[in-house]
């Protein structure tokens, strides 16, 4: 008898649903769906990289990974994330994504840092720069 298996498929059916966006970009070549799946894109790379950026520049540790939305906006990604330390002090950044690269690390553009309602600085660069 094989052993159990556990199948997660909140997982198996996000990848069928980000298959059926590919396929649809492919099929259909519908600008709005590419533009979808490039601000989701944005967003998850932000989410981990820009936690990363605070967390070394203000030396103290988020309770997990940035919530992120982005909007297209021409050629760049208005982004606003945010989140928090495990005692509830805010962390944000916000600013303007002109590229990313998820597979080598990297967002870059004119993003803001701010820590505890004090400004960290801007960065042009987060990730593997």
């Amino acid at each position: 008898m094989a052993p159990y298996r556990f199948v997660d498929h909140e997982s198996a059916d996000m990848r069928l649903a980000l298959a059926g966006v590919a396929a649809a970009m492919v099929l259909t070549g519908c600008s709005g769906i590419q533009e979808a799946a490039e601000e989701g894109a944005v967003e998850g790379a932000l989410s981990v990289l820009g936690q990363l950026a605070i967390e070394q520049a203000a030396g103290v540790e988020l309770a997990g990974e940035l919530d992120c939305a982005a909007k297209a906006s021409g050629d760049d990604h208005e982004v606003d994330c945010s989140g928090e330390t495990p005692d509830g002090k805010k962390a944000s950044v916000k600013g303007s994504v002109t590229s990313f690269d998820a597979a080598q690390g990297v967002v870059r553009g004119k993003l803001t840092l701010v820590f505890d309602g004090k400004e960290l600085g801007e960065q042009e660069c987060v990730g593997a720069c």
